[in-house]
C-alpha cells in the first residue's frame, strides 16, 4: 500500500482539499495577513526539520549556492504572502486553477532558458490550463473582471515559477 502510487494520489488530493478549505475558513479571520504568512512559514519550517535525521547532511563549498538560496528564499516569501491575500479574496476552486499557472510558466521557461524539447502533449495541456484561466477571467456578464486578488495569484505563480527555475 505503501508503494502504491494510488494511495499517495488519494492522500495528496483528501490534504489538498482539507487545507484547501480549512485554510480558506481561517484566512477570512484573519487580521494580519503578515502574521498569517510567518505562521505558515514557521510551521512549513518545523514539519520540514522533522525530516533533516532521514536524509545526509552536505554542506555546499560554492558561495553562488548560497546566493541563490537566498533569492530563492525571497522569491518564495513573497510568494506566499500573495497567495494568503490571494486565498483571502477568491474562492478555493478559483485559487486551485489560477495555482495551475506556475506549470504553465515553467514550461515556458524550460523551453527557453532549459532547451526543454517540445511535446505536443505539454504545449496542449499548457494552452488548456491558460485558456481555463482566461475563462475564469470573465463574469456573469460576459465582461472582464481582473480584480486584485486575480492580480495577486497571477503575479504569485510567475514568482514561483521563477524560484523553482
Amino acid at each position: 500500500m505503501w508503494n502504491s502510487w494510488q494511495f499517495w494520489v488519494v492522500v495528496y488530493l483528501v490534504s489538498t482539499v482539507m487545507f484547501s478549505q480549512v485554510f480558506h475558513a481561517s484566512n477570512r479571520k484573519m487580521k494580519d495577513a503578515g502574521a498569517l504568512t510567518i505562521l505558515l512559514e514557521g510551521c512549513t519550517a518545523f514539519f520540514a526539520c522533522l525530516f533533516i535525521p532521514f536524509f545526509p547532511m552536505k554542506w555546499p563549498t560554492s558561495f553562488e549556492v548560497y546566493i541563490t538560496l537566498g533569492i530563492v528564499m525571497i522569491l518564495y516569501a513573497i510568494t506566499d504572502r500573495l497567495n494568503i491575500e490571494a486565498r483571502y479574496g477568491l474562492a478555493p476552486s478559483t485559487f486551485s486553477m489560477l495555482k495551475q499557472l506556475s506549470t504553465v510558466f515553467l514550461m515556458i521557461f524550460g523551453f527557453l532558458f532549459l532547451k526543454e524539447p517540445f511535446v505536443l502533449k505539454k504545449v496542449i495541456g499548457a494552452c488548456l490550463i491558460f485558456l481555463s484561466n482566461i475563462f475564469l477571467a470573465f463574469d456573469n456578464n460576459g465582461k472582464i473582471h481582473l480584480n486584485k486578488y486575480f492580480i495577486m495569484s497571477f503575479i504569485s505563480n510567475f514568482l514561483f515559477a521563477i524560484a523553482m527555475l
